[in-house]
């Protein structure tokens, strides 16, 4: 075999691609992740378009309390875990959940009085999480929930990021656009001539999009982010851009008073249409599939001229006339700042002050309706299976859609999510549930707050209901019997039932399984009631307590009701399993002897 030799300088050319490879830390090709709303407005185009069908109904599959006002927008990254953060005044908290609304974790950013978080995440196809914060820096963390690092700006960071197709984040913060290597590094930075709280949009072409509140509009190289051009629509720019699939850029203004505009650019940042929208448009426009423009106003007053108030409004791309608006109310109280997320079916879901959640149809007629105990000024995600996710400011982050559980041969447990009361049924109409979907259930059995004991419904021949017919709320647990093979998706969507009373006193016990089970009073019923710290003990003491006041148990097992699985098991007598926690959360099976 005959070998060539290699020129030196060849050689010397390879080593040096090979090793600017392997050690250029900037070098990433790693864009956005391909998730079902991997950042705010579901892509880098910002059209708040899913390609799923989205809750048809307002049914809250679960509701997850994380405190503070939570404006941030959800994004869901891999396996379906949900990324959002609330403002507690002095700290910054962003949360990981994982789709039944138990929290993954957390990471805590103390910022003190500089500022609350709006920043909404984006999350790299490395699974990297960015997201701006009041404290003047961007975080990147590791999707564990660790610090991977973060870069120091000059200002508070309203702006979301987005990422590019070579990894590269793009965001604002005080009065200038910011372009980061995926590692961390500056990449270049822009000054415009005001205060920035929109996000950027990316084009196809890979131009930056972003407004300022100096009024203008500005498309950026993203390479060194040199300007292309600048369009001076005259009035603060809050809104963040779109781009449609034909290259248009639209966005909204409006400062103070009615003087607000949609407008529509075309890629050269020459004008192609503007609507007078009665009010200020804080809320960012959503591109359908189909190419029409939905957004909502704000500040806007039917006494003052402005049609009917508030509108979510929605505009033909090609002219800008509009096709439907659906009022919501008059005055700052019904200000839009939530910007809409697309169902597949044409849904167009969005968040009001007012406290609502809102679905409208296609056409502009209401589909339901979610009122809600604070102002959401977070924007909706949709999920694969079409929930529904959205913060609010009562502190809560909420998931909209039908409730399934899965059902295999022999013993299951159904543990109702907390904050779900309104979703479960009554004890005969869950029985009749599975018998209307031929499940062949052979007995149910469900522990009552109200009764502090196992109620049981149904006899081996399927059919007969035993027992009160009880609401079931959220915090309950359900046994399920059944002799048939898996059975997936069984639908446990019902309409709205009440809160269970507080237990004030362990329940009675007989020989066999028992089960304490905490009722969802605890967790947030009537605000003159105790809280589930002031009534339980801990564990341990717990465990204390059955040794003086009941028969020594020979086995304790502990059951998270928001993960619906034994945490521990240990059969024999005096064992203790897990942390000193407060079971205010759990419930607990006890084996008598």
């Amino acid at each position: 075999m005959k070998f060539h030799k290699i020129p030196i300088n060849y050689l010397c050319l390879i080593v040096c691609i090979l090793s600017f490879s392997f050690f250029n830390t900037n070098l990433s090709l790693a864009g956005i992740i391909d998730s079902p709303w991997p950042c705010k407005g579901h892509d880098v185009q910002h059209t708040g378009q899913s390609p799923y069908t989205g809750s048809q109904t307002n049914t809250v599959k679960w509701s997850c309390l994380v405190e503070g006002s939570v404006k941030s927008s959800p994004a869901i990254g891999k396996n379906g875990v949900i990324y959002l953060a609330s403002d507690m005044q002095t700290d910054n908290i962003v949360f990981a959940l994982n789709q039944d609304g138990m929290v993954q974790w957390t990471y805590n950013i103390k910022i003190g009085v500089m500022g609350s978080i709006v920043s909404s995440p984006a999350v790299s196809s490395e699974g990297t999480i960015f997201i701006g914060s009041g404290d003047f820096n961007l975080y990147a963390l590791n999707p564990d929930g660790t610090l991977k690092w973060t870069y120091p700006t000059e200002s508070w960071i309203a702006s979301s990021p987005v990422i590019s197709d070579e990894g590269d984040i793009y965001f604002g913060s005080g009065y200038k656009v910011y372009g980061l290597y995926s590692g961390g590094s500056l990449k270049w930075g822009y000054e415009t001539g005001g205060i920035i709280h929109s996000s950027p949009a990316i084009g196809s072409d890979g131009t930056i999009y972003i407004g300022s509140c100096d009024g203008k509009l500005y498309a950026l190289n993203h390479e060194d982010g040199s300007l292309c051009w600048a369009y001076p629509a005259g009035d603060k720019i809050l809104s963040s851009p779109a781009v449609g699939a034909d290259g248009t850029i639209y966005f909204g203004n409006g400062g103070y008073g009615l003087s607000g505009r949609l407008y529509a650019l075309y890629p050269d940042g020459s004008l192609k249409w503007s609507y007078q929208t009665g009010g200020n448009v804080y809320s960012s426009p959503a591109v359908a599939s189909d190419g029409t423009i939905y957004a909502g106003n704000s500040n806007a007053d039917s006494a003052y001229g402005a049609n009917q108030g508030n509108q979510v409004f929605a505009v033909n791309p090609g002219d800008g006339s509009v096709k439907w608006a659906y009022p919501v109310g008059d005055g700052d109280e019904n200000s839009i700042f939530s910007s809409p997320a697309i169902g597949s079916d044409g849904t167009v879901y969005i968040g009001c002050d007012n406290g609502k959640v809102y679905a409208l149809t296609s056409d502009g007629g209401l589909k339901w309706s979610y009122q809600t105990q604070g102002e959401v000024s977070s924007s909706p995600a949709i999920g694969s299976d079409g929930t529904v996710y959205i913060g609010s400011c009562d502190g809560k982050i909420y998931a909209f859609g039908p409730v399934t559980i899965t059902v295999y041969p022999g013993l299951n447990t159904i543990c109702i999510p907390l904050g779900a009361e309104e979703t479960y049924p009554n004890a005969s109409s869950l029985w009749n549930q599975f018998i209307n979907q031929n499940h062949e259930i052979i007995k149910i059995q469900a522990f009552s707050s109200n009764f502090s004991k196992w109620l049981t419904f149904g006899q081996p021949s399927p059919g007969t209901i035993i027992g009160e017919d009880f609401s079931l709320t959220g915090g309950m647990t359900i046994l399920v019997y059944t002799n048939q093979t898996e059975i997936k998706d069984i639908d446990l969507t019902f309409a709205q039932n009440q809160p269970a009373p507080p237990v004030q006193s362990l329940p009675e016990f007989s020989p066999g399984l028992n089960l304490i089970n905490l009722p969802s009073y605890l967790f947030g019923g009537d605000n003159n009631s105790q809280t589930s710290e002031e009534k339980w003990p801990e564990s341990q003491d717990l465990w204390q307590r059955f040794e003086q006041e009941k028969n020594k148990p020979i086995s304790f097992m502990s059951l998270n009701s928001q993960q619906g699985k034994w945490q521990s098991k240990y059969p024999f007598f005096g064992r203790l399993a897990g942390s000193e926690s407060n079971i205010g959360k759990r419930g607990y099976l006890v084996f008598m002897e």
